[in-house]
Protein backbone atom coordinates (compact mmCIF):
# COMPACT_ATOMS: atom_id res chain seq x y z
CA UNK A 1 0.00 0.00 0.00
CA UNK A 2 1.31 3.55 -0.68
CA UNK A 3 2.34 5.57 2.45
CA UNK A 4 -0.27 8.00 3.75
CA UNK A 5 0.15 11.53 2.51
CA UNK A 6 0.17 14.53 4.85
CA UNK A 7 -3.06 16.34 5.21
CA UNK A 8 -3.29 19.55 3.17
CA UNK A 9 -1.96 22.53 5.13
CA UNK A 10 -0.19 20.42 7.74
CA UNK A 11 3.22 21.82 8.80
CA UNK A 12 6.24 19.70 8.08
CA UNK A 13 8.91 19.51 10.77
CA UNK A 14 12.53 20.17 9.67
CA UNK A 15 14.84 17.23 9.92
CA UNK A 16 16.99 17.07 13.02
CA UNK A 17 20.33 18.83 12.61
CA UNK A 18 19.18 20.90 9.65
CA UNK A 19 20.37 24.51 9.83
CA UNK A 20 18.01 27.37 9.30
CA UNK A 21 18.78 29.43 6.22
CA UNK A 22 20.14 32.86 7.17
CA UNK A 23 18.82 35.91 5.47
CA UNK A 24 21.52 37.49 3.28
CA UNK A 25 23.17 40.58 4.79
CA UNK A 26 22.57 43.84 3.03
CA UNK A 27 25.83 45.14 1.52
CA UNK A 28 27.38 48.15 3.27
CA UNK A 29 27.00 51.33 1.32
CA UNK A 30 30.22 53.24 0.75
CA UNK A 31 30.50 56.90 1.62
CA UNK A 32 29.55 59.02 -1.36
CA UNK A 33 32.30 61.54 -2.00
CA UNK A 34 31.13 65.14 -2.13
CA UNK A 35 33.39 67.28 -4.34
CA UNK A 36 32.31 70.41 -2.49
CA UNK A 37 33.92 69.04 0.71
CA UNK A 38 37.33 68.69 -0.99
CA UNK A 39 40.12 67.50 1.36
CA UNK A 40 37.72 67.82 4.33
CA UNK A 41 35.51 65.01 3.04
CA UNK A 42 34.71 62.15 5.43
CA UNK A 43 37.47 59.53 5.34
CA UNK A 44 39.99 61.70 3.46
CA UNK A 45 43.66 61.05 4.30
CA UNK A 46 46.25 63.85 4.43
CA UNK A 47 50.04 63.47 4.43
CA UNK A 48 51.63 66.73 5.60
CA UNK A 49 55.09 68.27 5.94
CA UNK A 50 55.56 71.46 7.98
CA UNK A 51 58.53 73.74 8.60
CA UNK A 52 58.97 77.03 10.41
CA UNK A 53 59.99 78.85 13.57
CA UNK A 54 59.82 77.62 17.17
CA UNK A 55 61.23 78.77 20.50
CA UNK A 56 61.27 77.80 24.16
CA UNK A 57 59.84 80.54 26.38
CA UNK A 58 61.69 80.18 29.73
CA UNK A 59 63.85 83.14 30.78
CA UNK A 60 67.28 81.67 29.95
CA UNK A 61 66.25 79.93 26.69
CA UNK A 62 68.33 80.37 23.55
CA UNK A 63 67.35 82.14 20.35
CA UNK A 64 64.50 80.46 18.48
CA UNK A 65 65.33 78.34 15.47
CA UNK A 66 63.94 76.12 12.72
CA UNK A 67 61.75 73.08 13.24
CA UNK A 68 60.05 70.62 10.92
CA UNK A 69 57.30 68.05 11.38
CA UNK A 70 55.55 65.40 9.34
CA UNK A 71 52.26 63.65 9.98
CA UNK A 72 49.15 61.88 8.72
CA UNK A 73 45.59 63.09 9.23
CA UNK A 74 42.31 61.21 8.84
CA UNK A 75 39.06 63.16 8.48
CA UNK A 76 36.57 61.53 10.86
CA UNK A 77 33.84 63.63 9.26
CA UNK A 78 33.77 67.01 7.54
CA UNK A 79 34.29 68.85 10.83
CA UNK A 80 36.70 66.71 12.88
CA UNK A 81 40.07 65.07 12.23
CA UNK A 82 42.61 62.87 14.05
CA UNK A 83 46.36 63.23 13.37
CA UNK A 84 49.67 61.68 14.36
CA UNK A 85 52.89 63.75 14.26
CA UNK A 86 56.64 63.55 14.72
CA UNK A 87 59.62 65.67 13.60
CA UNK A 88 62.53 67.69 14.99
CA UNK A 89 62.35 71.13 16.61
CA UNK A 90 65.32 73.29 17.59
CA UNK A 91 63.86 75.25 20.50
CA UNK A 92 66.92 77.45 21.01
CA UNK A 93 70.58 77.97 20.11
CA UNK A 94 73.64 79.67 21.58
CA UNK A 95 76.36 79.25 18.96
CA UNK A 96 76.77 75.50 18.41
CA UNK A 97 74.86 74.63 21.58
CA UNK A 98 71.26 73.63 20.89
CA UNK A 99 68.09 72.65 22.72
CA UNK A 100 66.26 70.00 20.70
CA UNK A 101 62.86 68.38 20.97
CA UNK A 102 61.34 65.45 19.02
CA UNK A 103 57.57 65.02 19.47
CA UNK A 104 55.50 61.84 19.20
CA UNK A 105 51.99 63.19 19.51
CA UNK A 106 48.31 62.73 18.64
CA UNK A 107 46.09 65.67 17.73
CA UNK A 108 42.33 66.29 17.40
CA UNK A 109 41.20 69.27 15.30
CA UNK A 110 37.88 71.01 14.72
CA UNK A 111 37.57 72.38 11.16
CA UNK A 112 35.22 75.32 10.60
CA UNK A 113 33.17 75.36 7.40
CA UNK A 114 33.98 78.75 5.96
CA UNK A 115 33.97 77.64 2.33
CA UNK A 116 35.16 75.08 -0.18
CA UNK A 117 38.75 76.32 -0.62
CA UNK A 118 39.77 77.67 2.82
CA UNK A 119 38.89 76.49 6.32
CA UNK A 120 40.38 77.50 9.68
CA UNK A 121 40.76 75.06 12.54
CA UNK A 122 41.62 74.81 16.21
CA UNK A 123 42.72 71.75 18.13
CA UNK A 124 44.52 70.11 21.01
CA UNK A 125 46.57 67.02 21.74
CA UNK A 126 49.58 65.59 23.51
CA UNK A 127 52.03 62.76 23.84
CA UNK A 128 55.71 62.12 24.49
CA UNK A 129 58.58 64.54 23.72
CA UNK A 130 62.22 63.51 23.52
CA UNK A 131 64.17 66.52 24.86
CA UNK A 132 67.93 67.05 24.56
CA UNK A 133 70.66 69.64 25.15
CA UNK A 134 73.43 69.19 22.57
CA UNK A 135 76.99 70.52 22.30
CA UNK A 136 77.12 71.85 25.86
CA UNK A 137 79.52 70.72 28.57
CA UNK A 138 76.55 69.32 30.53
CA UNK A 139 74.50 67.60 27.83
CA UNK A 140 71.32 65.97 29.11
CA UNK A 141 68.37 64.17 27.49
CA UNK A 142 65.06 62.84 28.78
CA UNK A 143 61.54 61.93 27.68
CA UNK A 144 58.82 64.34 28.78
CA UNK A 145 55.05 64.25 28.71
CA UNK A 146 53.16 67.22 27.40
CA UNK A 147 50.18 68.75 25.69
CA UNK A 148 49.37 71.63 23.36
CA UNK A 149 46.69 73.79 21.81
CA UNK A 150 46.81 74.75 18.14
CA UNK A 151 45.09 76.98 15.60
CA UNK A 152 45.53 77.61 11.90
CA UNK A 153 43.99 77.28 8.47
CA UNK A 154 44.29 75.36 5.20
CA UNK A 155 43.74 76.53 1.61
CA UNK A 156 43.28 74.32 -1.46
CA UNK A 157 45.71 74.90 -4.35
CA UNK A 158 44.78 71.87 -6.51
CA UNK A 159 42.39 68.88 -6.26
CA UNK A 160 44.90 66.84 -4.18
CA UNK A 161 47.13 69.51 -2.62
CA UNK A 162 46.70 72.33 -0.13
CA UNK A 163 48.85 74.68 1.94
CA UNK A 164 48.40 75.56 5.59
CA UNK A 165 49.56 77.74 8.46
CA UNK A 166 49.80 76.27 11.97
CA UNK A 167 50.48 77.99 15.30
CA UNK A 168 50.67 76.17 18.62
CA UNK A 169 51.62 76.52 22.26
CA UNK A 170 53.11 73.49 24.01
CA UNK A 171 53.77 72.70 27.67
CA UNK A 172 55.99 69.75 28.65
CA UNK A 173 56.93 68.36 32.04
CA UNK A 174 60.04 66.38 32.99
CA UNK A 175 59.60 63.23 35.03
CA UNK A 176 61.13 63.01 38.48
CA UNK A 177 61.46 66.70 39.27
CA UNK A 178 63.66 69.45 37.86
CA UNK A 179 66.25 68.49 35.24
CA UNK A 180 69.86 69.38 36.09
CA UNK A 181 71.08 72.91 35.40
CA UNK A 182 72.71 73.32 32.01
CA UNK A 183 76.03 75.15 31.65
CA UNK A 184 74.80 77.07 28.57
CA UNK A 185 71.00 77.26 28.93
CA UNK A 186 70.95 77.87 32.66
CA UNK A 187 68.64 76.60 35.41
CA UNK A 188 65.82 74.30 34.29
CA UNK A 189 62.27 74.02 35.57
CA UNK A 190 60.27 70.81 35.73
CA UNK A 191 57.66 72.26 33.35
CA UNK A 192 58.59 74.42 30.37
CA UNK A 193 56.68 75.86 27.41
CA UNK A 194 57.35 76.68 23.78
CA UNK A 195 55.53 78.06 20.75
CA UNK A 196 55.80 77.54 17.01
CA UNK A 197 54.53 79.01 13.74
CA UNK A 198 54.93 76.79 10.65
CA UNK A 199 53.89 76.56 7.02
CA UNK A 200 52.72 73.22 5.68
CA UNK A 201 52.13 71.38 2.42
CA UNK A 202 49.66 68.49 2.28
CA UNK A 203 48.81 65.81 -0.25
CA UNK A 204 45.31 64.33 0.06
CA UNK A 205 43.95 60.91 -0.87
Amino acid sequence: MPPPTAAPGAATKPAKGAKKAKAPKAPKTRHAHKPEDGPWDTGALWVTLRAGYNRATYSTAGDGNVGWNFGATRMINTGWSLSGWSGRDVLGKFGNAAELQIPFILEVDRHLKWGGTFRPYYGFGGGAYYHKFSNTTTDHSDVRGGGFVSAGGNAVVSPHNFVGLDARFTVTSARGGKPPENAVFGPQEQSTSSFSVKLGWSVTY
